[in-house]
Protein backbone atom coordinates (compact mmCIF):
# COMPACT_ATOMS: atom_id res chain seq x y z
CA UNK A 1 0.00 0.00 0.00
CA UNK A 2 1.14 3.02 -1.02
CA UNK A 3 1.98 5.59 1.88
CA UNK A 4 1.60 9.15 3.15
CA UNK A 5 3.47 12.43 1.30
CA UNK A 6 4.48 15.37 3.55
CA UNK A 7 3.70 19.11 2.66
CA UNK A 8 6.97 20.31 3.99
CA UNK A 9 6.59 23.88 5.56
CA UNK A 10 10.17 23.15 6.01
CA UNK A 11 13.21 22.05 4.06
CA UNK A 12 14.60 18.50 4.84
CA UNK A 13 17.79 19.02 3.07
CA UNK A 14 19.72 20.98 5.44
CA UNK A 15 19.18 18.93 8.01
CA UNK A 16 19.42 15.45 6.21
CA UNK A 17 22.90 16.89 5.25
CA UNK A 18 23.73 17.83 8.39
CA UNK A 19 22.33 14.99 10.72
CA UNK A 20 23.93 11.78 10.40
CA UNK A 21 22.32 10.12 13.68
CA UNK A 22 22.61 11.08 17.79
CA UNK A 23 21.15 14.06 19.12
CA UNK A 24 19.50 17.00 16.67
CA UNK A 25 22.20 19.69 16.13
CA UNK A 26 20.49 23.37 17.07
CA UNK A 27 21.32 24.36 13.08
CA UNK A 28 18.57 21.50 12.00
CA UNK A 29 15.96 22.49 14.05
CA UNK A 30 16.13 26.37 12.91
CA UNK A 31 16.87 25.41 9.22
CA UNK A 32 13.65 23.89 9.54
CA UNK A 33 11.71 26.43 10.85
CA UNK A 34 12.93 29.14 8.70
CA UNK A 35 12.62 27.40 5.44
CA UNK A 36 9.28 28.52 4.53
CA UNK A 37 8.63 28.52 0.78
CA UNK A 38 5.55 30.53 -0.68
CA UNK A 39 4.40 26.88 -2.10
CA UNK A 40 5.29 24.00 -0.19
CA UNK A 41 5.89 20.30 -2.90
CA UNK A 42 2.86 17.43 -2.58
CA UNK A 43 3.65 14.57 -1.38
CA UNK A 44 2.61 11.23 -3.67
CA UNK A 45 -0.72 9.83 -2.96
CA UNK A 46 -1.75 6.79 -1.04
CA UNK A 47 -3.50 4.87 -4.32
CA UNK A 48 -5.55 2.70 -1.96
CA UNK A 49 -9.55 3.66 -1.54
CA UNK A 50 -8.94 3.17 2.60
CA UNK A 51 -6.78 4.25 5.23
CA UNK A 52 -6.83 3.94 9.04
CA UNK A 53 -5.16 5.97 11.62
CA UNK A 54 -5.52 7.07 15.09
CA UNK A 55 -5.22 9.40 17.50
CA UNK A 56 -3.57 10.27 20.85
CA UNK A 57 -1.31 13.19 22.63
CA UNK A 58 -0.37 14.29 25.82
CA UNK A 59 1.67 11.09 25.94
CA UNK A 60 5.03 11.68 26.90
CA UNK A 61 5.09 11.24 30.54
CA UNK A 62 6.73 8.16 31.02
CA UNK A 63 4.14 6.98 33.33
CA UNK A 64 2.45 3.46 33.11
CA UNK A 65 -0.26 4.62 31.35
CA UNK A 66 1.96 5.56 28.51
CA UNK A 67 2.96 2.44 28.18
CA UNK A 68 0.03 0.58 28.29
CA UNK A 69 -1.27 2.30 26.07
CA UNK A 70 0.86 2.19 23.54
CA UNK A 71 0.65 -2.05 24.16
CA UNK A 72 -3.16 -1.07 23.41
CA UNK A 73 -2.22 0.36 20.18
CA UNK A 74 -0.25 -1.81 19.00
CA UNK A 75 -2.65 -4.65 19.86
CA UNK A 76 -5.37 -2.89 17.91
CA UNK A 77 -2.99 -1.87 14.75
CA UNK A 78 -2.34 -5.69 14.31
CA UNK A 79 -5.91 -6.84 15.12
CA UNK A 80 -7.37 -4.28 12.23
CA UNK A 81 -4.77 -5.24 9.82
CA UNK A 82 -3.14 -2.04 9.54
CA UNK A 83 -2.95 1.39 10.67
CA UNK A 84 -1.30 3.72 8.33
CA UNK A 85 0.14 6.69 10.51
CA UNK A 86 -0.89 8.38 14.09
CA UNK A 87 -1.58 11.81 15.15
CA UNK A 88 0.44 12.78 18.16
CA UNK A 89 -1.15 15.96 19.42
CA UNK A 90 1.74 17.54 21.62
CA UNK A 91 3.07 17.34 25.25
CA UNK A 92 5.37 14.75 23.74
CA UNK A 93 8.19 15.42 26.50
CA UNK A 94 7.33 16.35 30.02
CA UNK A 95 7.26 18.42 31.76
CA UNK A 96 10.10 21.26 29.93
CA UNK A 97 10.62 19.49 26.85
CA UNK A 98 13.87 17.98 25.60
CA UNK A 99 16.72 19.47 27.80
CA UNK A 100 20.09 18.95 28.71
CA UNK A 101 23.21 17.73 26.61
CA UNK A 102 22.84 15.51 23.10
CA UNK A 103 22.97 12.54 25.58
CA UNK A 104 20.52 13.48 27.79
CA UNK A 105 18.18 14.40 25.15
CA UNK A 106 18.45 10.94 23.47
CA UNK A 107 17.52 9.36 26.55
CA UNK A 108 14.59 11.13 27.04
CA UNK A 109 13.03 10.94 23.75
CA UNK A 110 13.74 7.33 23.95
CA UNK A 111 12.05 6.71 27.54
CA UNK A 112 8.94 9.12 26.56
CA UNK A 113 8.78 8.15 22.91
CA UNK A 114 10.42 5.09 21.43
CA UNK A 115 10.55 2.85 24.36
CA UNK A 116 6.75 2.98 24.75
CA UNK A 117 5.67 2.30 21.32
CA UNK A 118 8.41 -0.43 20.51
CA UNK A 119 7.36 -2.78 17.86
CA UNK A 120 4.89 -0.26 16.99
CA UNK A 121 5.51 0.13 13.07
CA UNK A 122 3.92 3.15 12.40
CA UNK A 123 4.72 6.57 11.39
CA UNK A 124 4.09 9.28 14.27
CA UNK A 125 3.07 12.81 13.34
CA UNK A 126 4.03 14.73 15.47
CA UNK A 127 2.99 18.76 16.69
CA UNK A 128 4.20 20.33 19.48
CA UNK A 129 2.47 21.16 22.89
CA UNK A 130 3.23 23.37 25.37
CA UNK A 131 4.99 21.59 27.26
CA UNK A 132 7.50 20.41 24.73
CA UNK A 133 8.55 24.54 24.44
CA UNK A 134 9.47 24.59 28.35
CA UNK A 135 7.22 23.96 31.20
CA UNK A 136 3.61 25.72 30.69
CA UNK A 137 5.63 27.44 27.45
CA UNK A 138 6.16 30.19 30.04
CA UNK A 139 9.73 30.62 27.86
CA UNK A 140 7.74 32.59 25.16
CA UNK A 141 6.67 34.71 27.14
CA UNK A 142 9.48 36.83 26.85
CA UNK A 143 9.92 36.68 23.11
CA UNK A 144 7.19 39.16 22.22
CA UNK A 145 10.07 41.61 21.22
CA UNK A 146 13.05 39.17 20.82
CA UNK A 147 13.75 36.38 19.34
CA UNK A 148 16.39 34.32 21.44
CA UNK A 149 13.85 33.34 23.57
CA UNK A 150 11.77 31.99 21.25
CA UNK A 151 14.35 30.13 19.58
CA UNK A 152 15.64 28.86 22.93
CA UNK A 153 12.49 27.17 23.04
CA UNK A 154 11.85 25.80 19.69
CA UNK A 155 15.51 23.92 19.98
CA UNK A 156 14.41 22.15 23.02
CA UNK A 157 11.78 20.41 20.52
CA UNK A 158 14.03 18.30 18.45
CA UNK A 159 12.81 15.60 15.84
CA UNK A 160 13.93 11.99 17.28
CA UNK A 161 16.37 9.97 16.01
CA UNK A 162 17.38 12.34 13.09
CA UNK A 163 19.34 9.84 10.64
CA UNK A 164 18.57 10.64 7.00
CA UNK A 165 16.79 6.83 6.53
CA UNK A 166 14.48 7.82 9.12
CA UNK A 167 13.51 11.24 8.10
CA UNK A 168 13.31 9.30 4.76
CA UNK A 169 11.05 6.32 6.25
CA UNK A 170 8.42 9.30 7.50
CA UNK A 171 7.64 10.65 3.90
CA UNK A 172 7.39 7.60 2.57
CA UNK A 173 6.20 5.53 5.12
CA UNK A 174 8.36 2.47 4.65
CA UNK A 175 7.70 -0.48 7.09
CA UNK A 176 9.96 -2.78 8.77
CA UNK A 177 10.59 -0.42 11.92
CA UNK A 178 11.27 -1.92 15.45
CA UNK A 179 9.66 1.24 16.97
CA UNK A 180 7.64 4.02 16.18
CA UNK A 181 9.35 6.91 13.91
CA UNK A 182 9.01 10.53 14.98
CA UNK A 183 7.71 12.44 12.13
CA UNK A 184 8.03 16.05 12.25
CA UNK A 185 9.73 18.38 9.64
CA UNK A 186 8.54 21.37 11.05
CA UNK A 187 6.62 23.21 13.67
CA UNK A 188 3.86 23.69 10.83
CA UNK A 189 3.45 21.11 8.17
CA UNK A 190 1.02 19.07 6.49
CA UNK A 191 0.59 15.14 5.46
CA UNK A 192 -1.49 14.68 2.39
CA UNK A 193 -2.84 11.57 0.92
CA UNK A 194 -5.07 10.81 -1.67
CA UNK A 195 -8.32 9.94 0.60
CA UNK A 196 -7.29 13.17 3.47
CA UNK A 197 -5.48 16.10 3.80
CA UNK A 198 -3.79 16.48 7.58
CA UNK A 199 -2.64 20.43 8.63
CA UNK A 200 -0.31 20.74 11.67
CA UNK A 201 -0.27 23.92 13.08
CA UNK A 202 1.97 24.68 16.88
CA UNK A 203 -0.67 26.97 19.11
CA UNK A 204 1.30 27.47 22.18
CA UNK A 205 2.50 30.91 20.30
CA UNK A 206 -0.50 32.21 19.93
CA UNK A 207 -1.37 32.20 24.03
CA UNK A 208 1.27 35.28 24.37
CA UNK A 209 0.47 36.74 20.94
CA UNK A 210 -0.43 39.87 22.40
CA UNK A 211 0.58 41.98 19.30
CA UNK A 212 -1.34 39.15 16.87
CA UNK A 213 0.99 38.94 14.22
CA UNK A 214 1.62 35.05 15.04
CA UNK A 215 -2.33 34.50 14.50
CA UNK A 216 -2.16 36.51 11.20
CA UNK A 217 0.97 34.37 9.91
CA UNK A 218 -0.50 31.02 11.37
CA UNK A 219 -3.53 31.67 9.22
CA UNK A 220 -2.14 32.47 6.44
CA UNK A 221 -0.15 29.07 7.07
CA UNK A 222 -3.82 27.43 7.62
CA UNK A 223 -5.11 28.47 4.52
CA UNK A 224 -2.24 28.13 2.00
CA UNK A 225 -2.27 24.47 3.06
CA UNK A 226 -6.22 24.40 2.89
CA UNK A 227 -5.69 25.62 -0.32
CA UNK A 228 -3.36 22.82 -1.69
CA UNK A 229 -5.19 19.95 -0.17
CA UNK A 230 -8.91 21.54 -1.86
CA UNK A 231 -9.20 18.36 -3.78
CA UNK A 232 -8.94 15.88 -0.48
CA UNK A 233 -12.14 14.45 0.23
CA UNK A 234 -11.31 14.85 3.79
CA UNK A 235 -9.39 17.17 5.63
CA UNK A 236 -8.58 17.84 9.03
CA UNK A 237 -6.45 20.07 11.80
CA UNK A 238 -4.42 18.93 14.19
CA UNK A 239 -3.07 21.15 17.03
CA UNK A 240 -2.30 21.25 20.99
CA UNK A 241 -4.86 23.26 22.50
CA UNK A 242 -8.44 22.73 22.51
CA UNK A 243 -11.58 24.42 20.65
CA UNK A 244 -14.27 22.63 22.72
CA UNK A 245 -13.35 20.98 25.91
CA UNK A 246 -15.07 19.98 29.08
CA UNK A 247 -11.59 19.51 30.69
CA UNK A 248 -9.82 21.19 33.49
CA UNK A 249 -8.28 23.68 31.09
CA UNK A 250 -11.45 24.73 29.43
CA UNK A 251 -12.45 25.70 25.85
CA UNK A 252 -10.41 28.35 23.88
CA UNK A 253 -11.08 32.09 24.61
CA UNK A 254 -11.64 30.45 27.90
CA UNK A 255 -8.58 28.62 29.53
CA UNK A 256 -7.82 28.64 32.96
CA UNK A 257 -4.84 30.10 33.14
CA UNK A 258 -2.19 31.39 34.89
CA UNK A 259 -2.09 35.50 34.78
CA UNK A 260 -0.56 36.97 31.79
CA UNK A 261 -1.94 34.43 28.55
CA UNK A 262 -4.49 35.43 26.66
CA UNK A 263 -7.32 32.96 27.82
CA UNK A 264 -6.99 31.02 24.02
CA UNK A 265 -8.84 33.96 22.44
CA UNK A 266 -6.24 34.42 19.46
CA UNK A 267 -6.54 30.48 19.18
CA UNK A 268 -10.51 30.23 19.29
CA UNK A 269 -10.14 33.16 16.58
CA UNK A 270 -7.74 30.86 14.78
CA UNK A 271 -10.04 28.01 14.56
CA UNK A 272 -13.16 30.36 13.75
CA UNK A 273 -11.05 30.48 10.59
CA UNK A 274 -10.13 27.56 9.36
CA UNK A 275 -12.22 25.23 11.36
CA UNK A 276 -15.83 25.80 8.62
CA UNK A 277 -13.20 24.52 5.90
CA UNK A 278 -12.01 21.27 7.94
CA UNK A 279 -13.95 18.47 9.30
CA UNK A 280 -12.70 17.65 12.29
CA UNK A 281 -10.35 19.15 14.73
CA UNK A 282 -8.09 16.90 16.89
CA UNK A 283 -6.68 18.24 19.60
CA UNK A 284 -4.91 17.43 23.33
CA UNK A 285 -4.10 19.41 26.38
CA UNK A 286 -7.24 18.37 28.76
CA UNK A 287 -5.94 15.17 29.66
CA UNK A 288 -9.34 12.72 29.00
CA UNK A 289 -11.56 11.61 25.76
CA UNK A 290 -13.98 13.80 23.97
CA UNK A 291 -16.14 13.91 21.05
CA UNK A 292 -18.60 16.72 19.97
CA UNK A 293 -19.86 15.68 15.74
CA UNK A 294 -20.76 18.51 13.96
CA UNK A 295 -24.08 19.75 14.06
CA UNK A 296 -26.64 20.37 11.60
CA UNK A 297 -26.98 24.04 10.18
CA UNK A 298 -23.57 25.08 12.17
CA UNK A 299 -20.08 26.22 10.46
CA UNK A 300 -18.02 24.44 13.65
CA UNK A 301 -16.80 21.38 12.76
CA UNK A 302 -16.45 18.16 14.89
CA UNK A 303 -14.00 18.77 17.76
CA UNK A 304 -12.23 15.74 19.60
CA UNK A 305 -9.89 15.52 22.66
CA UNK A 306 -7.37 13.27 22.63
CA UNK A 307 -4.70 13.91 25.30
CA UNK A 308 -4.99 11.13 27.61
CA UNK A 309 -2.45 8.92 25.74
CA UNK A 310 0.04 9.07 29.16
CA UNK A 311 -2.29 10.43 31.87
CA UNK A 312 -5.67 11.41 32.71
CA UNK A 313 -7.38 14.33 34.87
CA UNK A 314 -10.83 14.78 36.20
CA UNK A 315 -13.51 16.37 33.91
CA UNK A 316 -14.44 19.76 35.56
CA UNK A 317 -17.80 19.94 33.70
CA UNK A 318 -20.78 17.05 33.33
CA UNK A 319 -20.20 14.32 30.65
CA UNK A 320 -23.96 15.17 30.04
CA UNK A 321 -23.44 18.28 28.29
CA UNK A 322 -21.50 16.56 25.18
CA UNK A 323 -23.94 13.97 25.35
CA UNK A 324 -26.43 16.29 24.56
CA UNK A 325 -25.13 17.27 21.78
CA UNK A 326 -24.64 14.04 20.02
CA UNK A 327 -20.78 13.13 21.35
CA UNK A 328 -19.33 11.76 24.34
CA UNK A 329 -16.65 12.31 27.14
CA UNK A 330 -14.78 9.80 29.28
CA UNK A 331 -11.77 10.18 31.63
CA UNK A 332 -9.92 7.16 30.88
CA UNK A 333 -7.09 6.48 29.20
CA UNK A 334 -7.03 5.77 25.61
CA UNK A 335 -6.54 7.19 22.07
CA UNK A 336 -9.30 7.51 18.99
CA UNK A 337 -9.33 5.34 15.65
CA UNK A 338 -10.71 6.82 12.60
CA UNK A 339 -11.09 4.66 9.10
CA UNK A 340 -12.36 6.36 6.03
CA UNK A 341 -12.94 6.01 2.32
CA UNK A 342 -13.59 8.70 -0.09
CA UNK A 343 -17.44 9.00 1.34
CA UNK A 344 -17.49 7.85 4.90
CA UNK A 345 -15.78 7.84 8.18
CA UNK A 346 -16.29 5.98 11.07
CA UNK A 347 -14.36 7.24 14.63
CA UNK A 348 -13.91 4.82 17.54
CA UNK A 349 -13.39 6.66 21.03
CA UNK A 350 -11.15 3.50 22.63
CA UNK A 351 -10.40 3.13 25.94
CA UNK A 352 -7.86 0.92 27.50
CA UNK A 353 -9.34 -1.53 30.07
CA UNK A 354 -7.03 -4.57 31.46
CA UNK A 355 -3.88 -3.75 28.65
CA UNK A 356 -6.57 -3.73 25.90
CA UNK A 357 -8.69 -1.08 23.85
CA UNK A 358 -12.08 -1.29 24.16
CA UNK A 359 -14.33 0.72 21.47
CA UNK A 360 -16.80 2.86 24.20
CA UNK A 361 -18.60 5.37 21.29
CA UNK A 362 -18.69 5.27 17.86
CA UNK A 363 -19.33 7.75 15.14
CA UNK A 364 -20.15 7.89 11.63
CA UNK A 365 -20.00 10.63 9.16
CA UNK A 366 -21.17 10.57 5.50
CA UNK A 367 -20.66 12.57 2.45
CA UNK A 368 -22.92 13.34 -0.71
CA UNK A 369 -19.71 14.45 -2.47
CA UNK A 370 -16.40 14.61 -1.99
CA UNK A 371 -15.08 17.23 -0.50
CA UNK A 372 -19.05 18.13 0.59
CA UNK A 373 -19.83 18.80 4.40
CA UNK A 374 -20.67 15.38 6.42
CA UNK A 375 -23.80 14.21 8.02
CA UNK A 376 -22.69 12.86 11.55
CA UNK A 377 -24.58 9.95 13.66
CA UNK A 378 -23.93 8.19 16.68
CA UNK A 379 -23.22 4.34 15.52
CA UNK A 380 -20.96 2.66 13.01
CA UNK A 381 -21.02 3.34 9.74
CA UNK A 382 -23.51 0.56 7.86
CA UNK A 383 -21.25 -0.98 5.59
CA UNK A 384 -18.60 -0.25 2.88
CA UNK A 385 -18.83 1.52 -0.37
CA UNK A 386 -18.44 -0.36 -3.36
CA UNK A 387 -14.93 -0.77 -4.20
CA UNK A 388 -13.75 -0.10 -0.45
CA UNK A 389 -11.63 -2.09 1.29
CA UNK A 390 -13.01 -1.13 4.97
CA UNK A 391 -12.88 -4.46 7.31
CA UNK A 392 -14.61 -5.63 10.01
CA UNK A 393 -13.14 -3.48 14.00
CA UNK A 394 -12.04 -6.44 16.29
Amino acid sequence: MARAGLLFAGSLAPCTAACTGGAMPPACALDLRDSMPAEAPIGGPWGEPSMRFVVLGDAGTGYPAQAEVGAALRDYCEAVGDCELALYLGDNIYWSGLSGDPEERAAQLEARFYAPYAGLDLPFYVVVGNHDHGLLGLSLGHALGASDAFETALLQVGMGRPGEDELARCALGARGRSAAAWCMPALDYAVDTRLAGFIALDTTPLLWDRPGWRLAAKTVTGRRYLHQLAQRPWRFLYTHHPLRSIGKHGEAGAYAWIEGYDEGRRIRTLYERLGPEVDVIFNGHDHHLELRPKREGCVEPATVVSGAGGKTSALARDPAEVERVGGAALERPGFFAVRLDEHQLEIELRTVEAGASVARSIWCAEKHTPGGAASWRRGACAEARAGSDLRPRP
